[in-house]
């Protein structure tokens, strides 16, 4: 028998390296949404870059013991593809009281429609997403049919109806016994 003729295999093209750079996302950090807070009543606000109208945003909260930077990433993430996002600091259970965190979710939200205008953020497309503690902040957020009592120390108010659009969860808190 006789084997088959050899053939030398067409070579693979080397690909040659190249660089991208990917759009600038500007972060404005630290902005109080509480005037005259506490150190933990900011957040980062993350815009997309170039963007020609008003913005979906995303109001994002980190799991308990944690801060608004673990949210960095995917804020960053989601302002390259056009969204804006707010990572917000609150106050912590347990260093503050039950109700902390929930008044500090709303005030946020508040906050974000009061400067909508100023940030190119749309407030018909406002969502909320977060983890474990944030992911229960985020829910209340969504459930609540009157966040009044939660606002009471906020200098900033909410529509009556609709204020936020989908509230995302995940491994959220619910037993805050």
């Amino acid at each position: 028998t006789s084997l088959p003729p050899t053939s030398t295999p067409t070579p693979i093209p080397m690909l040659t390296p190249t660089r991208t750079l990917l759009p600038s996302v500007e972060t404005i950090r630290n902005v109080p949404y509480v005037p005259d807070g506490v150190p933990e009543q900011v957040l980062d606000l993350y815009l997309p870059p170039e963007a020609a109208e008003p913005a979906a945003t995303v109001l994002l909260f980190h799991g308990g013991g944690a801060n608004k930077g673990d949210m960095a990433s995917l804020a960053v993430s989601l302002a390259r593809q056009g969204y804006a996002a707010a990572a917000l600091e609150y106050r912590d259970y347990p260093r503050f009281t039950y109700t902390a965190g929930i008044e500090d979710a709303f005030c946020g939200l508040a906050w974000l429609y009061t400067n909508a205008g100023a940030y190119q953020l749309d407030p018909q497309r406002f969502f909320s997403l977060g983890h474990s503690l944030g992911g229960g902040l985020s829910a209340m957020l969504g459930v609540l049919d009157d966040p009044t009592p939660f606002l009471t120390g906020c200098p900033y108010d909410l529509p009556a109806a609709g204020w936020i659009r989908g509230a995302i969860t995940y491994t959220g808190i619910f037993d805050y016994s």
